[in-house]
């Protein structure tokens, strides 16, 4: 294995262990976090489709809907930011 993916491998190990720890500790809070990272991510990759979207050439037809795609990821992430306290409830539920 390659010296970077190695050092993937590990950060990305860190990373769990460290979220693991934060929501055993505090669960509503971590949980709350989660939904706004959640929500920001699908905000930005909306926002990022719909750049994508005016700025590509004629011969890319893989991303003939992403403006309609980034409109949807910026709606969903919008919402999920909002209501993510009726999205912790639901989820408490599933558990």
């Amino acid at each position: 294995m390659s010296k970077n993916r190695v050092l993937t491998s590990l950060i990305a190990a860190i990373v769990s262990v460290v979220v693991g720890i934060l929501l055993v500790a505090w669960p509503d809070q971590s949980r709350a976090f989660i939904c706004y990272v959640i929500g920001a991510l699908l905000v930005a990759a909306g926002v990022v489709s719909i750049l994508r979207y005016f700025n590509q050439s004629d011969t890319e037809p893989i991303m003939r809907y992403g403006f309609a795609t980034g409109v949807v990821l910026w709606i969903v992430g919008i919402l999920v930011i909002a209501r993510a306290g009726k999205l912790i409830a639901f989820f408490g539920i599933i558990n």
